[in-house]
């Protein structure tokens, strides 16, 4: 070694390892520290936050026809919003009184920005009178509802409504965290004001009349104050209607003298609104109540709240079932006695017990109200609040599923170490890194506002392996080093700097293969920005630790004869037990009989636990001697003056008492009793005397200093108050010195614990674990002394095995790739799943009720069913589908908690089969989505045509329908609303001096009826709707029959200035990109979303469009295309990355390009396994192939940078080739090992969201395995050929 290499040791930036242990530490613990804050606070949610980039423009318009309102509503938005910039696509479905105009914009948008643009230009459109304003939707994931309660009983539905509304929905959206609750179901109170057509004819009345009538005679008003004196009176106006009789009792004409009161012309009573939604639990009706959560709310957090608020904390639930079993009248007769009406006893003891027992009966009453306080316990009897939907369970499961696999691969990780190093203390050096490394990255996440999701902690499982990987490298060096011959702290620095730039290298091309993440389009950008922000925090994280905490502990001498206190703590006689010696002489004596070897191993347990009393007995033993021997301190120097005196003027021993006894104090025995040191050496020694005697010794030579004897004096005057000073300071040193014997005792006991357990566990691991590790040992000794007689073959007949491995790719690609399929994202499997039914536009809603009804009575008998919750209809609410309405219906199917994938399958398909003989009905599946997409299957036919549209919508659907693989096809266009089409004839309204809208005006108002005003009953407001009775607008013939002119001298029926004919329009029309448009969609069962995808062009190119029409494939198909044309670019990005890093750092054009041999090497166990494990391609797959483009080189880099670094000192290529290869063996294995196990319990697929990890595992785990065998051999085979230097 050169004398100049010292220097450059000391002047590596790496020695601050060595010279600054202490800082290092407090860097990583304030680090920690502040990861663990992070993760407090970190937000907890199923997927990462998604922006999805459309808006929804919906226009309502009631009482339209679907032509009407694509001509007057969806034609002009769409002119209008069609130059919104970043707009993609843009359709329309315009339908019985709404149109809906949907935009889809470019992901990233700023759809803030782009929503106030698209509100602006539909402000300047003039809408059609009794059209509504146009709303805004914009879908947003905590727009879904966290949870869904059923509540039902045999109360009626009005009363299951009202205690929904009045009493759980306040409790629950006072709770933090819950934004709304929403009530559906139910019977909504209304009052009914039912004209009589005839009567109100004669009477010559207007219903715009009694409209108004109404609302000028229930008012409320303020009248402003009136001040009289020193008073002031507020005036308020109170001529509301108390009761329904009331409102029945009003004037609304008067005719010859007579007052005509409405009840003389209508019936007035409590009713319900029309119903628009109807809901069932298990076949019973029901009230749905629904949550949802403030935007940044934690979903488990509120989902418990919420929990506790419904059904109790598990201590009111205990509390609740101990008054069950008690008896509920027992109970009643307590909480009656709880009142204070008692009263008081007589005078004396009497009266004192009274008051006790009415004290205690207050507390019980208090106590009982406190732990029955939630909403079940105050139902009415045989009411019930059923949980049909949480979220929270499935995100908790996924979350606690991920921690688990992270867990155990980090397990996993740790024993391969250990069967590598058979070192325990190198184990947990490069163990540590692991949770430092985690627990640092949580505050990145929380800087850059990353939930914990499951693709984030996904992304930390993925990494676990990963993160030991460059601790490995430089654990590895250093002690290469120091079997070099190099001291510790040498070894240490030269160690780290040989490997730094590598392991740099190395961990900067895995996570510049993040950086096309930015690049991706689609929700495969969006979903997958949270893992790669993740993986990049924990790796930058495992570098830090790998640098410099990893080499800082590795300079510590732990096992050098130094009297650190690690090194004492490991070599201490108290942790070395005789059996665990006896244990492993009988497990490592090979000389010895297999049965006196067993003999010897089971005696050895007894010993063992002989050996830990024995030690604790001493543990027990040193604590009583060291109180007895710190009173006995404290004792002597509180006496200390006296003794000075006594030893100075009377006895005048021959050596000084207080010198005497501060060496027993620094003494640690007691006597010939010197058994005290095998718990620690020193463990009974005190320094407090000592350093009494040192500050008694300077306050001594301080008065001496004095050079006349009156400052002696003076400076003696202040002894007094220098003893009252070091007294207490003595003795708080021996109280803490004493704390501290106890803690050290209580360390050591520990210790012991920990050792006799692992020694326990390693004897019950044994059976198990001793063949693996002697099979491991054989194996490995034979691979690294087969390995280097492998590559030395392999680079006599270089060009074979290059094109061997050539060979095997090009098969690979050319026939397997071919047959895998593809799809966007895995069906993640969540045990419930929705059946959607449909029957034909325009029926009634009872109607529907009673088919879905059968459906409900076939799921029911079903015996994988636990639950089923139905909703028939729709709200029209801000979240509902355009496609939803009276016609629809949902049935939310449950499963017991035992089924499974396929068991969920051969459900469905029995369901079709068991509903297929029902007429009418549209039935399609679908299961809850962690992302919101499109139907699996979408066929857009376009043409203006609306009829022969339908017709070759039909054609197509029937196509589809009889494609294998494909299941539910249904055609947009179906059978329409059957409308009665009134035609008004302006001769005749002229004729009759009558205007066209004040007539279709009063019709609407007399059939649809109209809301006049409301009445308030305590805190509510029901609404008070006016129209005719039922028999009078029953049918066509009543219709007809509807007066047109109030008040006139004759009245002139609707069918007198109208034709009315029956006739059916459309259901719906749709518009594509200003197009009309029949959208066909289909479900897909047993067959990858490509193959679907195939099938479908090969069979619509067969068809015959006429001129102007043509199809499009759309829905999940396209979503797929455009997601994984972008992972194909952002694919060869990351290599070019890859590549451009690796030039950087070996200043070199063509070892950059050897080591780029690895990827397409990785390619070939990828499309194996993928193969084998019928796993289809998607976005999932494809990230792990962007992962894998970066890790798989960080075995070659090492390898090709240790050949450089040996042919830099001077060694021959080809011995340089070998000779690295043999060095470098073990660290690569090592490190695919950790990382190949790390992944293994998520690849496994189990648990609630595996669909989700495995993919990305298997690729990981596939890729990295044939890559490493393969870059054992091929990389120095390559680079023997590329690089030409001697």
């Amino acid at each position: 070694m050169s004398r100049s290499e010292p220097t450059d040791v000391r002047e590596s930036g790496f020695s601050i390892t060595t010279r600054r242990p202490v800082a290092i530490l407090m860097v990583v613990m304030a680090i920690c520290v502040f990861g663990w804050v992070s993760y407090q606070r970190l937000s907890l949610n199923l997927m990462p936050d998604i922006s999805y980039p459309t808006l929804t423009v919906r226009t309502e318009y009631p009482g339209t026809a679907p032509e009407e309102v694509e001509m007057l509503l969806a034609r002009p938005l769409e002119q209008e919003v069609g130059i919104v910039p970043h707009l993609v696509n843009m359709s329309s479905i315009s339908k019985a009184g709404q149109s809906d105009i949907i935009l889809e914009f470019e992901w990233d948008t700023d759809m803030n920005a782009i929503s106030q643009e698209v509100r602006e230009k539909v402000d300047r459109i003039f809408m059609p009178q009794g059209a509504e304003k146009p709303l805004l939707l914009r879908y947003d994931p905590s727009l879904d509802p966290i949870m869904r309660v059923g509540f039902h009983g045999p109360q009626s539905l009005y009363e299951l409504r009202y205690l929904a509304e009045q009493e759980i929905k306040r409790e629950l959206e006072a709770l933090s965290g819950v934004a709304a609750v929403k009530i559906k179901g139910g019977l909504e109170e209304e009052i009914h004001v039912e004209l009589n057509e005839r009567q109100i004819a004669i009477m010559g009345l207007d219903i715009g009349q009694i409209n108004s009538r109404l609302a000028q005679n229930n008012v409320n008003l303020p009248g402003g104050n009136l001040r009289e004196g020193q008073v002031e009176y507020l005036i308020r106006t109170l001529n509301e209607f108390r009761t329904v009789e009331e409102i029945g009792e009003l004037v609304v004409a008067r005719q010859a003298d007579a007052d005509v009161y409405l009840r003389d012309v209508a019936r007035v009573y409590r009713s319900h609104k029309d119903r628009e939604i109807i809901t069932r639990v298990n076949g019973g009706e029901s009230v749905e109540i629904e949550i949802y959560k403030e935007a940044d709310a934690n979903i488990v957090a509120v989902a418990e709240r919420v929990r506790g608020v419904l059904y109790g904390l598990p201590m009111q639930q205990a509390y609740v079932e101990g008054l069950a079993k008690k008896g509920e009248e027992d109970e009643k007769e307590d909480a009656k006695s709880t009142s204070f009406r008692g009263r008081p006893g007589r005078e004396g003891k009497e009266e004192e017990e009274a008051n006790r027992r009415r004290v205690e009966a207050a507390q019980q009453a208090m106590n009982h109200l406190a732990m029955t306080d939630f909403i079940s316990y105050r139902l009415p009897e045989g009411a019930r609040l059923e949980m049909l939907s949480d979220q929270s369970i499935f995100i908790k499961n996924s979350i606690d599923e991920v921690q688990n696999s992270a867990l155990i691969g980090g397990g996993f990780a740790v024993l391969v170490l250990f069967v590598f190093l058979r070192n325990i203390v190198h184990t947990l050096i490069i163990g540590l890194t692991i949770p430092v490394s985690i627990v640092a990255t949580f505050a990145p996440m929380f800087i850059f506002d990353v939930s914990l999701n499951i693709m984030s902690l996904g992304g930390l499982a993925l990494g676990v392996g990963m993160l030991v990987d460059n601790s490995i490298v430089v654990l590895e060096s250093i002690f290469r080093c120091r079997e070099e011959g190099d001291d510790i702290a040498r070894a240490t620095v030269r160690g780290t700097s040989e490997v730094g730039t590598a392991v740099f290298a190395s961990t900067l091309t895995t996570i510049t293969v993040f950086f096309p993440i930015v690049f991706v389009e689609g929700v495969a950008g969006q979903v997958f920005g949270d893992m790669a922000l993740t993986v990049v925090f924990s790796l930058l994280a495992s570098l830090a630790v790998a640098l410099f905490f990893i080499p800082m502990l590795a300079s510590r001498k732990v096992n050098s004869g130094a009297e650190s206190s690690l090194s004492q703590l490991v070599n201490s006689d108290f942790l070395r037990l005789s059996s665990m010696r006896r244990a492993r002489t009988a497990l490592m004596e090979d000389e010895q009989a297999v049965p006196k070897r067993l003999l010897n191993l089971v005696l050895a347990v007894p010993h063992l636990f002989a050996e830990t009393v024995s030690r604790v007995g001493l543990a027990a033993v040193v604590l009583v001697a060291a109180i007895l021997k710190g009173l006995a301190l404290l004792l002597f120097y509180m006496l200390w003056p006296l003794a000075y005196l006594a030893e100075r003027w009377w006895i005048k021993p021959a050596s000084s008492w207080s010198k005497s006894v501060g060496l027993w104090a620094r003494a640690s025995h007691i006597g010939s009793w010197t058994f005290f040191e095998r718990l620690w050496p020193s463990v009974l020694a005190y320094g407090g005397p000592l350093q009494l005697r040192e500050s008694v010794l300077l306050f001594v030579q301080w008065v001496g200093k004095a050079n006349s004897l009156v400052l002696k004096s003076l400076k003696l005057l202040l002894w007094p108050l220098v003893l009252v000073y070091l007294m207490p300071r003595f003795a708080l040193a021996i109280v803490l010195r004493l704390v501290g014997i106890v803690l050290h005792v209580g360390i050591m006991l520990f210790g012991l614990v920990v050792v006799v357990a692992l020694f326990l566990v390693a004897l019950l691991l044994l059976p198990f674990f001793a063949p693996l590790l002697f099979l491991f040992e054989k194996v490995f000794s034979l691979v690294q002394k087969a390995y280097p007689i492998l590559l030395q073959a392999a680079l006599r007949n270089r060009l074979v095995v290059v094109i061997g491995a050539l060979g095997a790719l090009v098969f690979c690609w050319q026939q397997l790739l071919p047959r895998l399929g593809q799809e966007l994202i895995p069906q993640v499997h969540q045990g419930e799943f929705n059946m959607r039914v449909a029957l034909p536009v325009g029926t009634p809603l009872e109607k529907t009720a009673s088919v879905v009804e059968r459906i409900e009575t076939v799921a029911s008998n079903q015996p994988e069913v636990e639950r089923m919750a139905t909703t028939v209809g729709t709200d029209q609410s801000a979240s509902s589908s355009s496609d939803e309405g009276e016609h629809t219906a949902e049935i939310t199917l449950k499963l017991a908690g035992s089924s499974t994938a396929e068991g969920e399958e051969r459900l469905i398909s029995r369901l079709r089969t068991l509903l297929a003989d029902i007429p009418e009905v549209e039935l399609e599946i679908a299961h809850p989505a962690l992302f919101s997409f499109k139907t699996p299957i979408e066929v857009e036919v376009r043409g203006n045509d609306l009829r022969q549209l339908r017709r070759i919508s039909k054609d197509v659907e029937a196509r589809l329908a009889s494609i294998p693989g494909l299941v539910d096809v249904r055609s947009s266009l179906q059978v329409g609303n059957p409308e009665l089409q009134i035609n008004y004839r302006r001769e005749r309204l002229a004729n009759y001096g009558l205007r066209l809208n004040n007539v279709a005006e009063l019709v609407r108002n007399k059939v649809q009826g109209r809301v006049a005003t409301d009445f308030r009953e305590e805190e509510r407001l029901i609404d008070v709707l006016v129209r005719l009775r039922e028999e009078d607008r029953l049918g066509l013939a009543e219709l007809e029959r509807i007066v047109v002119n109030p008040g006139g001298a004759i009245p002139i029926p609707l069918s007198a200035v109208a034709d009315i004919r029956v006739d059916e329009g459309p259901s719906e029309i749709r518009r594509i990109d200003q197009q009309r448009a029949a959208l066909v969609t289909a479900n897909i069962q047993g067959v990858d979303l490509g193959t679907a995808s195939g099938r479908i062009y090969a069979a619509l190119r067969q068809m015959a469009f006429p001129p102007g029409f043509d199809f499009v494939i759309s829905g999940q198909n396209e979503e797929m295309e455009t997601s994984l044309n972008s992972l194909y670019f952002a694919l060869l990005l990351a290599i070019f990355l890859v590549y451009i890093v690796m030039a950087s750092q070996f200043e070199s054009l063509v070892h950059p390009f050897v080591i780029m041999f690895t990827v397409p090497l990785a390619l070939i166990g990828v499309l194996l396994t993928l193969y084998v494990m019928q796993v289809a391609l998607s976005i999932v797959v494809f990230i792990g192939l962007i992962m894998l483009a970066g890790i798989v080189v960080n075995n070659a880099i090492v390898l090709v940078d240790y050949i450089n670094t040996l042919r830099r000192s001077g060694m021959a290529k080809m011995d340089a080739i070998v000779r690295a290869g043999s060095v470098r063996l073990r660290p690569i294995l090592m490190t695919t090992s950790t990382t190949v196990l790390g992944l293994l319990p998520m690849a496994l697929g189990l648990g609630d969201g595996a669909e989700i990890r495995t993919p990305m595992a298997l690729t990981v785990i596939a890729g990295l395995t044939s890559s490493t065998f393969l870059t054992l051999v091929v990389i120095p085979t390559v680079y023997s050929l590329v690089d030409r230097k001697d």
